[in-house]
Order: structure tokens, then C-alpha cells, then sequence
């Protein structure tokens, strides 16, 4: 192959916004930018999204307005491509010229990312782009169901396409896979072939380097590998094997600046390959479902793991616990008010004030995490601990788990099935129905899975709590897209409360970024000592 056909793709912003929500700052883009001009290599890039609305917040680069375009093609050389994506799933011959026709003189190239099997549809689509006079790229997803059988590509030879990428979608392909099934895939197309891989068990380059060898002229690539999941073969890595092995032009100062703010980004964000990646890239699993469940935060690295490569049930505990509201702590308890302790900071810098009202106003006290426990355990009231997912990982050791056990507290726990080891089997252990009511469980892979706070509610309604008071709930400051994920979990939890529970005072005591009604725990105090 001549060195000079060999060209990059890049889609760091595109596929880097499953991470920040397609949300990049000016100063960011004006750096990326630079960095894509002074690489002779970079053909195109793909700034993001053009979409229909959605039901969900989703930045700029995700309904990417025609100023932000002329930016972006503003900031270009004159022989590079600018290119956008839209999403198959999304959209459909008839809505093409809608959804893009003000970006024609603009955009250069429109993808589509398809399934092998939606062939028929996605010649439709680019027929309907051709006709506004973009060029059209195919990304075929799924490599791993049609590796060395590139025969399933042949519909595709009509497409009017200006190349066909090879996508690695789970990220689970070898080099010498990739490097076949491009060279029978140039032999059916008529299309030059590009290869966008992902990294799930750290062979994104290596498979990008067998595409080339197999006759891809084109290679689809991130800045420090920013991307969905595990995230794609490096920029930098392909520009630095180009100009190192075939003298390709490349401003390292400007790609290096670039690749600085990427790899503080990558800290906050938190992408890359780990062992649950690397299972599910073997395993041929989507890798929206290992973000998902990373993002909870409520299980350990093992057991997704344990998820990811669950074949049974032998795995899982299906035991059954006491339901909280059949026992006898509801005739104990009902008609007290509860406070709720979270995780937050507020805790240890109000603990003498909360400790001071749960007793003077006897509470029963509900953690909905394990973290702060240890700081009311002195306290002769009434407990309560929930263990969601795995929290009984926070308590280390027997000395710290003994808390659990203690006269006057219990344990409440989801409903079954559950990860071995999850759950003590002791007679103080519970079970709550899903807070959000009806037969539908959140999963992960074959258990359930409960946002803390919806099973401490879950356990102040099952007791009649008669006043919720939540402390320790602060809120996000600089949220990572984990800590967004969280938070909304929360939100929408004492949303629910709120519209549950009028009949009773509900409200935070210490300060909150959440949506809800606050009040003061020192105040609270006082109107106790008086009483």
C-alpha cells in the first residue's frame, strides 16, 4: 500500500460524547481542531450527531446546530472532510432531508452506523444523502458475528457509499480476524474499506494496524481513545506510527496540547478498558450495559464480572427474606419520625446536631449507605441498614460488620436474586418491595438491583414512619457522567417521595443540591430542647 492512502477518521467528539453528553467547551474545540489541521493524515473528522429530539438532555454536538458546523469546517484545511453521524435507529429515508438538508455545502460526509442485516435500509439512506449531495459513509457494526464470512457485505456493493468501515463493536476481534475478513471484504465491495475498532481487550491499534495489512485505507480513530465504552484505537498512536514509519506530516506540539486536555478528561470520565470490558469484548456483549453498570457504583469489578458470565443459577442467591412490613417493627416503630443518613459530607460536619435530635426526638435511623454508620453507633435508637448491591463490602472486616448486629438494629435488604455473599443470613435481615412499585425490576445481568435510597424509602415506608428527615444527601458538585448518573437516580427517588407522601413532613435537614424541601437540622434541635 502507498503510505499517502492510508488515512485517519477522527471521531473524538462524536464518540466522546457518550461521556460528557456531547457537551464540549469552545476552548476544547479550538484545540482539537488545531491539533486535526496539522495532521496530514487526519482525511475527516466527525464532529458529532444530527438527531431528532429525544426525551433526555443531549449537548450541542448531538443536535449539531449549522453555526456550530461552519465553525468547524471554518477550522479545517481546505483538503480535509467534515462529517457527521446519524443514528439508523433514529431515522428513515423520508426524514433525511429535514433532519440535514441546511448542512449540504457544509458537511462533507454523513455515516450511518448499521447492523449487517439492515443492508437493504441503509442503501435506502444513503441514497436519500447522495441526492442532497453528501457523501456517505457505512459503519457495519458487529464484526465478531461476521468474521471471515464478509460475504453478508455483498447487499452494500449498491450502496451509493463513499467507503464501508469494518465496526468491532465489542471490541473482542484479533488482529489476524480483522486482518481476513477486510481483505474478503475488499473482493466483494467496490467501496474502499475503512476499520473502526474498539479497545475492550487492548487490540483497538494492533487490529487497526492487521486492517491496513489486510487493504483498509482507512482507519477510525479517538484522542486517547475517547469513546463509548471501552473506548477506540488512539489518534496519536495511529499519527505516530505514521509519521514515524512513513514520514506523514504531523505538529506534535499541537496534537500534544490536545492530547493533554483529553487525558484530563479521560480522569473525570473514566474510560477505558477493565476486566468487565475485556469480558464482555470476548464474550460478544454490548458494552452499553457494562457502562451502565459501572456507572451504579454499587457492585464490585468481580461480580459484573460474575454478571457478564453468568451461565445459571448457581450463582445467585435466591433466598427469601421476611417481608419488613409483615414483621413486628412496624407496631414498634410506626408513628416515629425517620431520618435517613446518606454518604455525604454533611454528615461528619453536623454529626453532634443529628445525633442530638435522633435522640431527643427518638428517630429510627435509616443508611441507606454503610459509609457514615459507624459515626451513630454509640446511639442507643433504633437502626436501620440497607445493603444495596454489595454495600457490605464498605464494612472490611468482622469488627466493622459487628454493627450490623447489635441489640435494636436490622438489616433490610432487596428482593431476591441477589450475588452470593450480598446478604448475611441472620434473623435481623429483611426484605423491601421495589420502591417504584409494579412487577419491573432494574437488572444487572441476572440480579436485581435497587438504588440505595430506594431501599431506605422502601424501609421508612414499610415501618410508618410517620416524618422522613434525610441528611447527608448533598448533591454534586464537579460530577463525573457517573456522578450525574447517580444523582439522577436520586432525584428521581425523592421526586417519588414528594408526590407519596404528602400527608408527611419530608424534607432534607442538611444542605442539598437535590430538589426538595429543606429545613434545618439545627433548628430541629432547638424546637426538641424545648419540648
Amino acid at each position: 500500500m502507498v503510505n499517502s492512502e492510508i488515512t485517519i477518521f477522527d471521531c473524538t467528539l462524536r464518540d466522546g460524547g457518550y461521556y460528557s453528553n456531547w457537551d464540549f467547551s469552545d476552548a476544547l474545540l479550538e484545540q482539537y481542531l488545531a491539533a486535526m489541521r496539522g495532521a496530514r493524515a487526519v482525511r475527516s473528522i466527525e464532529i458529532g450527531y444530527r438527531s431528532p429530539p429525544k426525551t433526555q438532555y443531549l449537548g450541542r454536538f448531538f443536535h449539531l446546530p449549522r453555526s456550530l458546523a461552519e465553525r468547524c469546517r471554518a477550522g479545517l484545511r481546505p483538503d480535509q472532510r467534515l462529517g457527521i453521524m446519524l443514528n439508523e435507529k433514529d431515522v428513515r429515508p423520508e426524514m433525511i432531508r429535514g433532519l440535514v438538508g441546511d448542512l449540504a455545502g457544509i458537511v462533507n460526509t454523513i455515516r450511518f452506523a448499521v447492523a449487517p442485516q439492515k443492508a437493504n435500509l441503509a442503501i435506502e439512506l444513503a441514497d436519500a444523502c447522495h441526492e442532497l449531495g453528501f457523501g456517505v459513509g457505512l459503519n457495519v457494526m458487529y464484526l465478531n458475528t461476521y468474521v471471515r464470512n464478509a460475504s453478508v457485505l455483498a447487499p452494500l456493493a449498491a450502496a451509493k457509499a463513499e467507503a464501508v468501515a469494518l465496526v468491532d463493536s465489542y471490541g473482542g476481534c484479533t488482529p489476524e480476524e480483522v486482518r481476513d475478513t477486510v481483505a474478503e471484504a475488499r473482493t466483494i465491495l467496490p467501496q474502499p474499506i475503512g476499520f473502526h475498532g474498539h479497545d475492550n481487550i487492548c487490540l483497538a491499534f494492533a487490529n487497526s494496524l492487521a486492517a491496513l495489512e489486510g487493504g483498509a485505507t482507512s482507519l477510525d480513530t479517538t484522542i486517547n481513545g475517547m469513546g463509548r465504552g471501552a473506548g477506540n484505537a488512539k489518534t496519536e498512536v495511529a499519527l505516530s506510527y505514521l509519521a514515524m514509519r512513513y514520514d506523514r506530516e504531523v505538529d506534535f506540539s499541537r496534537l500534544s496540547d490536545a492530547v493533554e486536555t483529553f487525558v484530563k478528561m479521560q480522569k473525570e470520565y473514566e474510560w477505558g478498558t477493565n476486566l468487565a470490558y475485556m469480558i464482555s469484548g470476548f464474550a460478544g456483549l454490548p458494552q452499553a450495559e457494562v457502562m451502565d453498570w459501572l456507572g451504579t457504583r454499587r457492585y464490585s469489578l468481580a461480580s459484573i464480572v460474575a454478571a457478564l458470565r453468568y451461565q445459571g443459577g448457581g450463582e445467585i442467591d435466591e433466598h427469601e427474606f421476611p417481608a419488613l412490613a409483615g414483621s413486628a417493627l412496624p407496631g414498634i416503630l410506626g408513628g416515629k419520625p425517620a431520618l435517613v443518613v446518606g454518604g455525604g459530607e454533611s454528615v461528619l460536619q453536623h454529626a453532634e446536631a443529628l445525633k442530638e435530635l435522633a435522640v431527643r426526638s427518638n428517630m429510627t435511623l435509616v443508611h441507606s449507605s454503610t459509609r457514615r454508620a459507624a459515626f451513630f453507633d454509640d446511639l442507643a435508637v433504633p437502626q436501620i441498614y440497607c445493603l444495596a448491591g454489595q454495600e457490605i463490602e464498605r464494612l472490611r472486616n468482622d469488627e466493622e460488620r459487628a454493627i450490623l448486629f447489635r441489640d435494636n438494629r436490622h438489616i433490610v435488604v432487596q428482593e431476591a436474586p441477589r450475588f452470593v455473599g450480598a446478604v448475611p443470613r441472620a434473623d435481623n435481615v429483611y426484605q423491601v418491595p421495589h420502591w417504584k412499585g409494579g412487577s419491573t425490576r432494574e437488572r444487572l445481568g441476572p440480579v436485581t438491583d435497587d438504588p440505595p435510597l430506594g431501599l431506605a424509602l422502601a424501609s421508612v415506608e414499610a415501618i410508618e414512619a410517620s416524618a422522613v428527615y434525610l441528611a447527608g444527601f448533598d448533591g454534586y458538585g464537579n460530577a463525573s457522567a457517573a456522578d450525574q448518573a447517580n444523582a439522577r437516580d436520586v432525584q428521581s427517588v425523592m421526586t417519588l417521595a414528594m408526590q407519596r407522601w404528602s400527608d408527611r413532613p419530608f424534607a432534607s435537614i442538611t444542605p442539598t443540591t437535590y430538589d426538595i424541601p429543606c429545613q434545618s437540622v439545627h433548628a430541629l434541635v432547638q424546637v426538641s430542647r424545648t419540648v
